[in-house]
């Protein structure tokens, strides 16, 4: 079991064959859904609840790329800046 974003997407391309729009899906608003929370988490609108993170990457296709680097910027949970990085950390 992991938590590594980079890891889950790199399986989802080898073994579910997704493309890496799809897996990006999955592992945000598909599931959501999964668990009954579409109705908040996983989009990005007025009005909903939002938990993001702003990665230092300028294509969402290169989130597998670096499996060891933080890739982490800023994050938000509940659409409150919560931490700031300063560096990345190869």
């Amino acid at each position: 079991m992991t938590q590594n974003l980079s890891i889950i997407l790199s399986l989802a391309y080898i073994y579910r064959h997704l493309i890496p729009l799809e897996a990006l899906q999955a592992v945000t608003y598909h599931s959501a859904y999964s668990l009954n929370l579409e109705s908040d988490p996983g989009i990005l609108a007025t009005d909903k609840r939002a938990d993001i993170t702003i990665r230092n990457i300028s294509d969402y296709r290169d989130l597998d790329y670096w499996y060891s680097m933080n890739h982490l910027k800023m994050l938000f949970k509940d659409g409150q800046l919560i931490k700031i990085v300063d560096r990345f950390i190869a």
